[in-house]
């Protein structure tokens, strides 16, 4: 079994009402505002490494996975590496 080694980042989320797109493992996806700005001001921080973010790693459309993965959410983060809390 291969450990992975990675970080985690905990935001506010905002509105939503704005949101711009990014380029994930050659798909495109739209983040809220506060996500893309995080990622794009922070990206020196973070890159290149593993990332968990919930916005892209739960599917949001899903509820099924939704409701299994966010009760999964304190052990993720206690187990990442590092654990970045970013307050709006």
């Amino acid at each position: 079994m291969r450990l992975l080694f990675y970080e985690a980042i905990s935001y506010t989320w905002g509105s939503g009402d704005t949101t711009e797109e990014i380029l994930v493992d050659g798909c495109t996806k739209k983040v809220t505002k506060s996500l893309y700005e995080i990622l794009t001001g922070y990206s020196s921080l973070f890159l290149p490494k593993l990332l968990w973010i919930d916005a892209l790693c739960i599917d949001q459309k899903n509820d099924v996975e939704k409701s299994q993965q966010v009760p999964l959410m304190n052990k993720i983060y206690r187990n990442a590496i590092l654990t970045t809390v970013i307050l709006g």
